[in-house]
């Protein structure tokens, strides 16, 4: 069931003529195998400028399920910021490293963000579902 006020990520349709958001594909959710791919995605983020937005779910998570498929229709929308997923039930050390106690779980990089700074922003919870407003604001 979708939140209240919507039922799907609201997309501003930015992006368009903009360079490719994704590590490698524009519009893609990438899903990350290893915290040095998150390492690498965070420091292509940081050299171009980007935003890096991860996505932190589980497979067992029914609010997880809801909003991967809206995460990647907003991915397809903005490529000027890149998308990647970690499952936490295969990286839990990477889920540890982040703080991410509450699923699903939003990290918003500006620039990458890997140089020890830390996410600009968190979205938890039913709170993800701000993601384009939040991706506004930075």
């Amino acid at each position: 069931r979708a939140p209240a006020g919507g039922g799907a990520i609201p997309s501003d349709g930015g992006g368009e003529g903009s360079e490719g958001g994704a590590p490698d594909e524009p519009g893609e959710v990438v899903a990350l195998a290893s915290a040095a791919e998150l390492g690498a995605l965070l420091a292509r983020c940081a050299a171009a400028g980007k935003t890096a937005v991860v996505f932190f779910s589980a497979a067992w998570c029914g609010p997880c399920r809801r909003v991967a498929p809206e995460l990647a229709k907003v991915a397809l929308r903005r490529r000027r910021e890149a998308f990647a997923a970690v499952d936490v039930d295969a990286l839990p050390g990477l889920a540890e490293a982040w703080a991410v106690a509450k699923l699903p779980t939003l990290l918003l990089f500006r620039g990458g963000g890997g140089g020890g700074g830390g996410p600009a922003a968190r979205l938890e919870g039913a709170a993800c579902w701000k993601l384009v407003a939040k991706l506004d604001e930075l």
